[in-house]
């Protein structure tokens, strides 16, 4: 049994709306035993839109990590579901309890970021915050609740690190498929990769629309609509295209730059941004990069090292960064299953070049 190739459509239930908070209640009152699964900043920013839920409430460490998930597993005991309040990480961690406990997940998202919130997987770190491995569950998130007015809490770096998270959809499949024989493509991954397209179209057409619907606190047309391309059909792209549609270039390059501890403090979606600009340099296609860039400075995702903390001068971290994105266990094989590491600093070095002046 290979999870990785399943077709995973998505959240059992998908709720959005507006003022969801008068119905909280009656999407829980079928669950008896149930308990929240938060962090500190989380909680604060929930219980002032929503209120204090009266039910036991544990706090993750921040990072992502199976420690911290088997920590919460031996605190809580039993219930009969996890109620996630948070972001990515706090997301992810609550997944892997519901799993290992065998209970029911209902996310309610504070933040938009990823599609966190709607995929049935988990990205896991180690205590210092390193990328470790993706884990994909047997059961999807039973109810995934879209309040558009909490979420115009969203600190508007992390709406717009998720729109960076979301680009790479497109260009991370399109990346895997140039290898893969057209013909023997399945109607499912299909659908997957029409659902990335759909990303890029939206994010393209409405990214800035929906950051002034963020900046002046309204939800807008186009507010609404990246948002759910952020969650929902960013995560239809991996769910309906399995393998194909999750991780290669870009996200590889995210997981390589999370050894060094200078990136620690920079947000997932900007890293993936700036992969999907490595990967596409890899590729030597500089006409999508000059459109990534453009949109990029429009709306404030990082295009050079410098914008992730990192010195373009330093080849030994570079070098550091390319082994480890070009290692067997990484999804930059998906894009050249000859990739080397030198390979990719000259990649590197080309692309720093070439934005220098930018």
């Amino acid at each position: 049994m290979n999870l990785y190739e399943e077709v995973r459509p998505g959240a059992n239930r998908y709720i959005n709306g507006i003022d969801l908070k008068k119905e909280l209640s009656d999407y829980l009152e079928e669950f008896n035993e149930i308990v929240v699964v938060t962090g500190q900043q989380s909680q604060l920013v929930f219980n002032d839109y929503y209120g204090q839920l009266d039910y036991p409430v544990y706090h993750y460490d921040g990072t992502a990590s199976e420690d911290n998930a088997e920590e919460l597993v031996n605190q809580i005991g039993a219930c009969d579901v996890v109620v996630a309040i948070g972001a990515g990480k706090l997301i992810d961690t609550a997944k892997m309890v519901a799993d290992k406990m065998k209970v029911r997940l209902v996310v309610i998202p504070t933040i938009v970021s990823n599609c966190a919130p709607y995929a049935p997987l988990s990205v896991i770190y180690d205590k210092d915050h390193t990328f470790i491995r993706y884990d994909v569950f047997k059961e999807c998130n039973y109810l995934v609740l879209i309040d558009y007015d909490l979420l115009l809490k969203t600190p508007q770096t992390y709406f717009v690190a998720g729109i960076g998270d979301t680009l790479a959809k497109y260009y991370e499949i399109e990346g895997i498929l140039r290898n893969v024989d057209g013909s023997g493509y399945s109607a499912t991954l299909l659908l997957g990769r029409a659902s990335a397209k759909l990303c890029l179209d939206i994010l393209n057409e409405d990214a800035k629309l929906a950051l002034q619907g963020l900046k002046e606190q309204k939800v807008n047309e186009s507010f609404k609509r990246v948002v759910d391309t952020i969650i929902a059909i960013a995560g239809c792209v991996g769910g309906f295209a399995h393998k194909y549609g999750r991780v290669s270039g870009a996200h590889a390059i995210h997981n390589a730059l999370s050894i060094e501890e200078k990136t620690h403090a920079i947000l997932h979606g900007d890293k993936v941004a700036y992969g999907i600009l490595l990967q596409q340099a890899y590729l030597n296609d500089y006409q999508e990069i000059d459109r990534l860039v453009d949109l990029y400075q429009e709306i404030g995702l990082p295009y050079k090292l410098a914008h992730i903390n990192l010195d373009g001068k330093d080849q030994e971290t570079l070098v550091e960064i390319a082994k480890f994105a070009a290692s067997e266990k990484e999804t930059f094989l998906l894009i050249d299953k000859d990739v080397t590491y030198d390979k990719i600093v000259l990649a590197l070095n080309k692309l720093e070049s070439y934005l220098e002046n930018k």
